[in-house]
């Protein structure tokens, strides 16, 4: 009787194991290996794009450049991208005028001064069902009244929307899957609450804000670096 049991609870053990391994996240690709990850001579928008694809997290990035200003590139070692928090502390590490938050599952990199004032407007009503491209989301939100009137009052130029950066050099896993539709509602949300709402939706995307200083204006650009 005691050996039938011990076989049974061994059995058992041998089933949950095997049914976590074979579990993966919505949308993931292939898995990481976990271990360290070199960051060579990238932006701090390609280094979070590349330790949430490793951590399979959504996320965000905001920055502001100043007149004049030459972004810096990074050149960092992340001991390993899945222990999220210290990868990100490692990876701001070089740039100590932003922070990380993690809000409702989403990781954000802000300006510890200022946020963007056009990622504080509030949008009364965002809808979006059965959309299959995230651009179209991205560009629905931009076409709201609200971010079309805070445009002009903050003064700003919009640049052409900024989806699947080719310098990033990483593939969309869109390609490889069976395309997904998103549903995405919010109701009295900050427009960065949209677009965290938006990466959520997908899984594991990236959205990015470049707000640039001209002489005169600003201009400004907003997407998806990542998917």
């Amino acid at each position: 009787m005691c050996q039938c049991s011990s076989l049974a609870v061994l059995i058992l053990m041998q089933i949950l194991i095997i049914g976590v391994v074979q579990e993966q996240p919505k949308g993931s690709g292939k898995p990481y290996d976990r271990g360290p990850m070199r960051i060579e001579q990238k932006s701090l928008t390609e280094g979070l794009a590349d330790v949430l694809r490793a951590a399979r997290k959504p996320g965000g990035i905001a920055r502001i450049h100043k007149r004049g200003s030459v972004e810096r590139k990074l050149t960092t070692l992340v001991n390993d991208p899945v222990r999220i928090a210290a990868a990100l502390d490692t990876l701001i590490s070089t740039e100590p005028e932003y922070k990380w938050v993690l809000e409702n599952g989403v990781v954000n990199i802000l300006p510890k001064k200022e946020l963007p004032s056009l990622l504080s407007v509030q949008v009364r009503i965002f809808e979006a069902k059965n959309t299959a491209s995230m651009h179209d989301l991205v560009a629905k939100l931009l076409a709201s009244p609200e971010v079309k009137k805070a445009q002009v009052e903050f003064h700003l130029e919009a640049n052409p929307l900024r989806f699947g950066f080719d310098r990033l050099n990483h593939p969309s896993t869109e390609s490889t899957e069976e395309k997904r539709t998103l549903d995405v509602q919010c109701r009295n949300c900050t427009v960065r609450e949209v677009l965290n709402r938006i990466v959520r939706a997908h899984g594991f995307a990236v959205w990015a804000y470049d707000e640039y200083e001209l002489q005169e204006t600003k201009r400004f650009q907003i997407g998806i670096v990542s998917q």
